[in-house]
């Protein structure tokens, strides 16, 4: 059991892409702010939507985001600093992603054990180790997302929804001065994002009230700063992506993300998403 809720707040920082890289996704009881902007707010938002547009480009623009609808990505997810032992310290992950909320998700630890998640949009299920599956809450726009690709997904989604952005004063990273914009949802700060002045590239994002998932599972209920750093871009088929992403929570560093291949598909077989069949022992052929 103790390896199951391990393995589901690892998921936590894994799969909730969108809502840790941009904040897309708030919480249920958030909604986006859509107060039309005034005055220099008007002003700021204008500013820093010319932001998102230069960065979306950058990325491969339309093109690209029409590539990234359907895709297959092989990653390693590696959890640096974990209060307690666990065998999903290092993870390699399989996604088969059918935009906007399809998922089937393989994990894999370096000890062998092979774990499912599924997702129609509707329902999502897990198939644990043993091979018993389980029913969890369907997830929310963009929890599905694949991680490092799921950037120009959520700069694009932000772009055309009605949340509140501003372009604050410019910030120093690495030696080079970054425009942020900040995203608000209901009034106050959800996210910041900054871009490179040269490229345009998001790299890195800040996102505060995230759970806390360094001692999870008693540490959830706990808020936390989650800020995740971009790096080592590369351009696919078009499409320019990094392929590194780091997670820091409230100053220790807590995730790496490498991507080890990408495919950009034309079909996808639905049936890829459906609720798994259950094992009838461990390493048994599914009936």
């Amino acid at each position: 059991m103790r390896e199951h809720s391990l393995l589901l707040n690892t998921a936590v920082i894994v799969t909730c892409g969108v809502s840790l890289i941009v904040g897309c996704g708030p919480r249920a009881n958030d909604r986006a702010d859509s107060a039309s902007p005034s005055g220099d707010t008007a002003t700021d938002s204008k500013a820093a939507r010319r932001l998102l547009d230069q960065a979306i480009e950058a990325c491969g623009g339309s093109p690209a985001f029409e590539k990234l609808k359907m895709c297959k990505v092989i990653y390693r997810t590696r959890l640096l600093e974990m209060a307690h032992p666990t065998d999903y310290e290092c993870v390699v992950t399989e996604d088969w992603f059918k935009y906007p909320d399809k998922i089937r998700r393989t994990v894999k630890t370096a000890s062998g054990k092979e774990m499912l998640f599924t997702s129609d949009g509707r329902e999502t299920w897990y198939r644990a180790d043993d091979g018993k599956v389980m029913k969890f809450p369907a997830p929310r726009r963009g929890d599905a997302w694949p991680p490092i690709v799921e950037t120009l997904l959520a700069l694009r989604q932000l772009r055309q929804d009605d949340r509140s952005l501003k372009l604050v004063s410019v910030e120093t990273i690495g030696g080079q001065e970054s425009g942020c914009v900040v995203i608000t949802s209901r009034g106050r700060p959800a996210s910041r994002l900054y871009f490179d002045p040269l490229t345009h590239y998001v790299r890195r994002s800040v996102k505060d009230d995230f759970p806390d998932v360094r001692d999870a599972p008693e540490s959830l209920r706990r808020p936390a700063t989650i800020e995740v750093l971009f790096d080592d871009q590369k351009k696919v088929d078009g499409v320019v992506m990094a392929t590194r992403s780091t997670a820091i929570q409230n100053g220790h560093k807590m995730l790496e993300v490498e991507v080890l291949a990408i495919e950009f598909l034309k079909t996808i077989d639905d049936r890829l998403f459906d609720k798994p069949k259950e094992k009838t022992e461990k390493g048994a052929k599914q009936k």
